[in-house]
């Protein structure tokens, strides 16, 4: 009877342990069935996505997870001295040319923008929107890696075709709301370019992609000279006739927009108002646009200027002589840097 007893007490046993093996809690909506691995995970917009990391390749260039697409990074912390002498040299100008109407255009590009932390903020237009007392100002509208894609080459730190094309419509609708925006004819993608994009060449990467570019209507009207000489500027024309470089590493970029000169002059006859637009590169892409709604856009990279026309650089003179009654500044956060030193 004692043996019966201990088998029972024992068999008892065993059952429970059997059912402690098998049994699995209700899972709760805390704590997910399959629990991902340590990967940052942010929610924007209801879509849930995970952090791409930076992978280093040289030359200050990083890959972007698996998307593609060579980027900057940008500094963990900022230094504003630059930014600050800049906007203290345009404000006292502001002040003194009180019949001249400035407005700003900021281009946030890869190397302002950490793409890791969401939702992303961009420090530099903070500082110069709250730092510099123009008429307005307008930043290209890219607040996610989705906009970057749209507006950005894969492997050039310049905008693209869509990203230009937005900020001749924003600056346009800034500086003259009443003038008709230019639409594009056609889009044209030259399958055979590999264009090798400055991050590739910086970092040495091989990496290619297809150049593309809208297409558009032209007054004939419209001439422009090119540090005081008449010329053509970009080539345009050229390229839809099949008539480039297909070398790799071409910077297809500046040849098909224009390059960086000191000093552009265009004139159109049929329009009216004088504008002066100060930038970089970032500009060559847009001023034959704006050229359509002007009587003259004068155009003024600082950084060559003094090289190019062989003499100082007096914006308040310059304005002056050539009776300007706005005033574009357009770049991004290098170009309110670069300005400021």
């Amino acid at each position: 009877m004692k043996l019966l007893q201990i088998l029972l007490l024992f068999t008892i046993v065993l059952v429970i342990a059997a059912a402690g093996l098998f049994y699995m809690p209700k899972r709760t909506e805390a704590e997910p069935l399959t629990k991902p691995a340590a990967v940052p995970m942010c929610v924007r917009d209801l879509n849930v996505f995970y952090v791409k990391e930076y992978e280093a390749l040289g030359g200050g260039i990083y890959m972007y997870g698996n998307s593609g697409y060579l980027l900057y990074r940008p500094v963990e912390s900022i230094d504003f001295t630059n930014y600050e002498r800049f906007t203290d040299k345009f404000n006292s100008m502001i002040e003194v040319m009180s019949d001249v109407d400035f407005f700003a255009y900021y281009i946030p590009t890869s190397g302002a923008v950490d793409f890791s932390r969401l939702p992303i903020h961009d420090d530099y237009y903070t500082f110069i929107q709250s730092h510099l007392h123009v008429k307005e100002m307008k930043r290209l509208d890219m607040n996610s890696f989705s906009d970057y894609k749209k507006y950005f080459y894969k492997t050039d730190h310049h905008w693209s075709y869509q990203g230009s094309y937005q900020g001749y419509v924003d600056i346009l609708g800034m500086l003259k709301p009443e003038a008709e925006v230019l639409k594009p004819l056609d889009l044209n993608c030259f399958d055979n370019l590999q264009s090798l994009g400055s991050n590739a060449r910086q970092s040495g990467s091989n990496m290619t992609e297809n150049f593309c570019a809208y297409e558009f209507e032209r007054n004939p009207n419209v001439t422009v000279r090119i540090n005081d000489i008449e010329s053509t500027y970009g080539n345009e024309e050229a390229y839809r006739l099949k008539m480039y470089d297909e070398a790799l590493g071409v910077s297809h970029y500046g040849i098909y927009y224009g390059g960086d000169d000191g000093k552009l002059v265009f004139t159109n006859p049929d329009q009216e108002g004088n504008l002066l637009v100060i930038g970089t590169s970032f500009d060559n892409a847009i001023v034959k646009l704006l050229a359509e709604s002007f009587n003259q856009v004068h155009v003024i990279d600082m950084r060559y200027y003094e090289d190019d026309m062989q003499m100082p650089l007096d914006l308040e003179a310059y304005m002056k002589e050539n009776s300007i009654n706005q005033c574009l500044l357009v770049g991004d956060n290098w170009f309110y840097k670069l300005a400021g030193e």
